[in-house]
């Protein structure tokens, strides 16, 4: 497009470049930004949900960006009972865990109700609301945990390194599983937001609420201790 048929576009056609995939201001790339894909997600989510994006620009003042979203119903939304939740999470859990490490896990078929749970030495806990609000921990023994590792990593590496590792590796399993499960939920994943994993490292370590439904599966073997709880 050249200078003239630029001069006879209209501001709001001439915004609309602003939401064009790859499109960006900036002359270097950088880690974070001048990559042309935030402003272009930004506009196909809004236009996702049925709504509408304005821009309103000044020379020398500034620009606005207005989303205007529609209002949605309550009845409208989905609903979701904490146990159809805990069993998504479990089956998901299971299959990566045997995709991953080739570890055949069996959890029984109806979690057990606890108060308080008493956590393996590393733990995984993440946080999810919108449409529910929760926690979900996943907590492993110290031959899980090193074995997961070992699947993620090409080569060897020091104990001092261990834990970052580790700490890596049960981020990315952790997002993988809770995420696969909300989108096998029949679509309710576009109306949770999931936290990002933090990690916890205590042997004997325990975690009680007492205001919230608990909700865990618990396996040991002769080779593994692995306990999912969810908390809502």
């Amino acid at each position: 497009m050249d200078a003239d048929e630029v001069a006879q576009l209209s501001n709001d056609q001439l915004y609309q470049y602003l939401f064009t995939d790859g499109f960006s201001l900036k002359e270097d790339v950088g880690l974070i930004s001048g990559r042309g894909v935030g402003m272009a997600s930004t506009y196909a989510a809004v236009d996702n949900m049925g709504g509408i994006t304005e821009v309103e620009s000044v020379l020398g003042e500034g620009t606005t960006f207005r989303f205007i979203l529609p209002k949605q119903k309550e009845d409208a939304l989905p609903s979701i009972e904490p146990k159809e939740m805990f069993k998504a999470f479990k089956n998901k859990t299971c299959e990566h865990f045997k995709q991953i490490v080739g570890i055949e896990l069996e959890m029984a078929n109806e979690p057990e109700m606890e108060m308080k749970i008493e956590l393996n030495k590393y733990t995984a806990l993440v946080n999810y609301h919108g449409l529910r609000n929760g926690l979900v921990l996943l907590s492993m023994d110290e031959r899980l945990a090193k074995d997961l590792v070992d699947s993620f990593v090409l080569g060897a590496y020091s104990d001092d390194e261990f834990y970052e590792l580790l700490e890596d590796t049960i981020a990315e399993i952790s997002n993988i599983i809770i995420g696969n499960s909300f989108e096998d939920l029949g679509g309710i994943g576009e109306f949770i937001n999931i936290g990002t994993p933090t990690m916890m490292c205590y042997h004997g370590a325990s975690v009680k609420y007492t205001d919230a439904e608990i909700l865990t599966n618990r396996i040991k073997t002769d080779s593994y201790e692995l306990v999912l709880s969810m908390v809502s």
